[in-house]
């Protein structure tokens, strides 16, 4: 294995006259790891500096980059052209390799290699940075959950390009979840719905069929299959009414009365989806107790004070300190202790704003729903107002006006404006609902006075309730067959998200063993 044995820089960032640094114990021979330590501006940060540098295929050095530091700031202030470089000595087999990397005036971003051909294999070798900055492994210990530090241990281990492809794969399987819990709510309004068309809880190809065997009893007209048992399935069901549908007068009374009872039966199906104001409760009652505290408001935004607090362990030498965020002093060992407290709080804040979000998406979704089929409704009042001219819905008409308001402040941040998460009129839910009942009322009166014959108006009930039965069955098959695609192709991902993790993981020890 290549192995760096020696470390010489000259007029780079700290240090001007030329200084080495050998990474072998007195008395052995083969290079080994160890831990550079020593007084402040002893010139440790120039020589890690100065390995990232000589490491980078992009020559930087991105831990600069926090202080705003570009390729001007690597040399020695002092030093001359051609006088700031890296030169490192590695052995293999015995074999000793020295390579340097010069500063160039003229063209900063271009160093001077001594051999290009050696430093792209010593790129492809230490895919693996040689290295650790004391900040890193303080910032991993206190401000990393689990899942950060093993992202951040597959870095430092090479396994940048798979942690970028898990990455994608989690993006993936969210959206993929997401579109699952998007087809399982609508699927629960058409399973709503059926229910009351049905006057059933229980929803499966028995109880729709005896449903629509029982409505057949009332009427004296055959079954496509003339048996005591009716119709059998679904596609007895599909061949049957366009049969029955012929026997339908085709007047313009008839179809008159074809609309009314076509609307009449998918009002019966609607209702207003009332646990959306309780859910809006809640999250408002919720994102108001988030806000209200104001120190978790001001311990969000204070996150890169405590990494710059995490930065004083390391820099200051006096016994106490002040914390940047807090104001309290500490003594230095206690410090440590105090940020990592104070970091598990944040982590909690975060995660808990988080959940928050997903709760206001997650009721955006249902908003949504409930707005398209409230849009279905209206459309349906549209074609009875074509009959009775005098009809009036304007509550659904409001309702639906407020559930666009709604959407809109749900897709907002809503932490800021949390009181815009409320329904104007509470009473907007059953208003609706009793407008629909007086529309269904209206209709039944309107049907009257067309004086169908009693056989005609049985005939056309049924006709229209094995139609929207026919649509509803059809609907739930159809989000049944996209929410189970929807969990296959998350679970297929997700296998080979898991894959991917025992591959960085075995990896990782590996390179531990």
């Amino acid at each position: 294995m290549l192995k760096v044995k020696t470390i010489r820089l000259r007029g780079f960032r700290g240090i001007k006259t030329p200084q080495e640094l050998l990474c072998v114990k007195e008395g052995e021979t083969e290079p080994t790891s160890f831990v550079l330590f020593g007084v402040n501006s002893s010139g440790k940060t120039s020589f890690v500096d100065g390995l990232e540098w000589f490491f980078s295929s992009e020559n930087k050095i991105q831990w600069l980059r926090r202080e705003d530091a570009q390729e001007a700031a690597y040399p020695h202030n002092s030093a001359q052209p051609g006088e700031s470089y890296v030169e490192i000595e590695f052995v293999e087999d015995n074999k000793i390799t020295t390579l340097r990397k010069t500063f160039d005036n003229s063209k900063v971003t271009k160093p001077t290699l001594s051999d290009k051909d050696e430093f792209q294999k010593i790129y492809q070798s230490f895919v693996i940075k040689p290295y650790l900055r004391y900040l890193e492994i303080v910032e991993f210990v206190l401000n990393r959950t689990g899942v950060e530090k093993y992202q951040e241990l597959a870095r430092w281990m090479g396994f940048e390009p798979e942690l970028h492809f898990q990455e994608k794969l989690a993006k993936i399987i969210s959206q993929l979840e997401k579109q699952k819990q998007q087809i399982e709510m609508i699927r629960d309004d058409t399973l709503r719905m059926t229910e009351q068309l049905i006057e059933n809880n229980i929803i499966d190809d028995t109880t729709i069929l005896a449903y629509c065997n029982g409505l057949l009893k009332n009427i004296n007209i055959p079954p496509v299959h003339s048996t005591v048992s009716g119709l059998t399935s679904k596609k007895d069901l599909e061949n049957y009414l366009p049969n029955i549908a012929r026997l339908q007068i085709q007047t313009p009374l008839a179809k008159n009365l074809n609309v009314l009872s076509s609307a009449e039966i998918s009002l019966t199906t609607f209702s207003t989806n009332k646990n959306i104001a309780e859910q809006l409760v809640s999250l408002k009652k919720d994102a108001q107790k988030f806000v209200s505290e104001q120190k978790s408001v001001r311990d969000i935004g204070a996150i890169d004070l405590y990494n710059k607090a995490q930065e004083i362990i390391g820099d200051i030498e006096e016994e106490q300190t002040q914390c940047p965020v807090c104001g309290t002093r500490w003594e230095r060992k206690k410090l440590i202790e105090h940020i990592k407290k104070e970091l598990n709080l944040l982590d909690q804040i975060k995660l808990r704003r988080t959940e928050l979000l997903e709760e206001a998406e997650k009721l955006k979704s249902a908003v949504r729903n409930e707005r398209g089929v409230v849009i279905q409704t209206i459309s349906k009042y549209q074609e009875v107002k074509a009959v009775i001219p005098s009809l009036n819905y304007e509550i659904i008409e409001k309702y639906k006006t407020i559930l666009n308001e709604l959407e809109f402040a749900l897709a907002n941040d809503f932490f800021v404006e949390s009181g815009k998460l409320s329904v104007s009129e509470p009473k907007i839910f059953n208003k609706v609902e009793e407008e629909r009942n007086q529309i269904i009322s209206l209709i039944g009166v309107e049907k009257v006075k067309l004086e169908p014959s009693k056989e005609m108006l049985q005939l056309d009930a049924m006709v229209e309730k094995l139609r929207k039965v026919s649509e509803l069955w059809n609907k739930l098959i159809r989000e049944k067959e996209e929410y189970d695609f929807w969990t296959t192709e998350a679970m297929k991902f997700a296998e080979i998200g898991d894959a991917l993790s025992d591959l960085i993981r075995g990896g990782i020890k590996n390179i531990f063993d």
